[in-house]
């Protein structure tokens, strides 16, 4: 059964500080979204080497092909601070290959509070 669990102050959540709380014997960690503003939950490890995701970075997405264009597209990325392996912030699951995924949690914000549901 699920349940909120309150992680941080929001105003202590900003780009490139993420918060971390244990919970249920997992590391979940609240990251600010550069692009939007918006806050994302993510278990704190990659599933490919057992980084510690939040250690990485939250960005948008870029496409192309090698030695091509390249463009941004409307996606966040939590990439991995090992490998470069990239997982989508909403749904967690990896762009480089879609059996890896990490999980992503329900966030919100009440009272000035962050909130996670896991």
């Amino acid at each position: 059964m699920s349940a909120w669990h309150d992680i941080a102050a929001e105003a202590d959540v900003t780009v490139g500080n993420p918060a971390i709380a244990r919970i249920g014997g997992r590391e979940i960690g609240v990251m600010r979204d550069p692009r939007t503003n918006d806050l994302i939950a993510i278990r704190n490890r990659c599933p490919h080497s057992g980084a510690r995701l939040c250690l990485g970075t939250v960005a948008q997405r870029i496409e192309g092909e090698v030695g091509g264009d390249y463009q941004l597209v409307d996606r966040t990325v939590v990439v991995c601070p090992w490998h470069g392996w990239e997982f989508d912030a909403s749904t967690g699951e990896c762009i480089e290959d879609p059996s890896f995924r990490v999980a992503a949690y329900p966030v919100r914000v009440e009272d000035g509070r962050v909130l996670v549901e896991a």
